[in-house]
């Protein structure tokens, strides 16, 4: 296997950082740089860390982050948390650029590192995101404002950055494999059948891009996430006409469908038939079992 290479390509809109160079304090980690960061689209980065960590927290913009053949999206409100000894690539895939709070903090040896990272992935979701974003802020304005004692200060905030990010932190499903991602696709495709499907807001409430969950269906499933929406609902309409003697107007309304001509219309599209011609072949079929036994 080659050794690994850092990467940096791309352009920082925004580049403001303060750094601090003295010793790791007693707990064996200390802040080597505060500052706040714009990665542009595009922007592109690979680390491995030995003796480092780096933690973001993303104010605005979408990047793609992977790891050991997992990939995750990092998303407003999410924090960037990359560790040592594995290596990480994060790419800028948005329309806007990236713009983070960051805290680059040196270990004195590996025992140093708080015991939730060591196999924490590398971007976490936070139930207390405002009061993390505060503290981010806070460490930049003391980093910034040249106050008497301002490292010290920032080194204690290190420690409440640390422990809010180990109380808050949310289980990330193991990583976002692509098989993962898409089971959480399917099921909340799956969750709304009864309505009209926005894909766009399902990429972001699953949180990855639109672009990267139509290639997923495409690539495992064969077809788009329409397709199998649409799949989803013309299967409960199928059993709504099989199970019940309702109108197709009743069983349009409970899928959020505008009228019984356009369910006919999906309907004979998925199965090549009418709904009414399917409601009778499946009862004449249901009879005709009935007789046989």
């Amino acid at each position: 296997m080659s050794p690994f290479e850092p990467l940096t390509r791309g352009e920082q809109t925004l580049q403001r950082s303060v750094g601090y160079y003295g010793p790791c304090a007693a707990e064996g980690i200390a802040v080597r740089r505060v500052g706040q960061e714009h990665w542009a689209p595009g922007y592109h980065i690979a680390r491995l860390f030995t003796n480092r960590i780096f933690l973001a927290f993303i104010d605005a913009g979408r990047a793609r982050c992977v790891q050991e053949g997992h990939v995750w999206t990092v998303t407003p409100q999410h924090v960037l948390c990359l560790g040592i000894h594995r290596a990480v690539e994060v790419v800028c895939d948005g329309d806007s650029p990236l713009c983070l709070h960051l805290v680059v903090a040196d270990l004195a040896s590996e025992e140093a590192l708080p015991g939730f990272l060591r196999d924490a992935p590398p971007v976490l979701r936070i139930r207390n995101p405002v009061d993390l974003s505060k503290v981010f802020t806070h460490m930049f304005e003391v980093a910034t404002g040249g106050l008497a004692f301002g490292e010290a200060i920032v080194n204690r905030y290190l420690h409440v950055l640390l422990a809010l990010l180990q109380a808050g932190r949310v289980a990330t499903e193991g990583g976002s494999s692509p098989l993962r991602v898409l089971r959480r696709c399917k099921d909340y495709i799956t969750q709304r059948a009864a309505a009209a499907l926005s894909l766009k807001e399902a990429a972001r409430n699953i949180g990855v891009s639109h672009a990267y969950m139509c290639r997923l269906f495409r690539q495992l499933e064969h077809c788009t996430p329409r397709q199998y929406h649409t799949g989803i609902r013309m299967r409960i309409a199928a059993d709504r006409l099989i199970q019940t003697n309702r109108t197709l107007d009743d069983i349009a309304s409970e899928l959020g469908i505008s009228s019984a001509f356009a369910l006919s219309k999906m309907f004979k599209r998925q199965f090549g038939m009418s709904p009414r011609a399917f409601r009778r072949s499946e009862r004449a079929e249901e009879g005709v079992q009935h007789l046989r036994h």
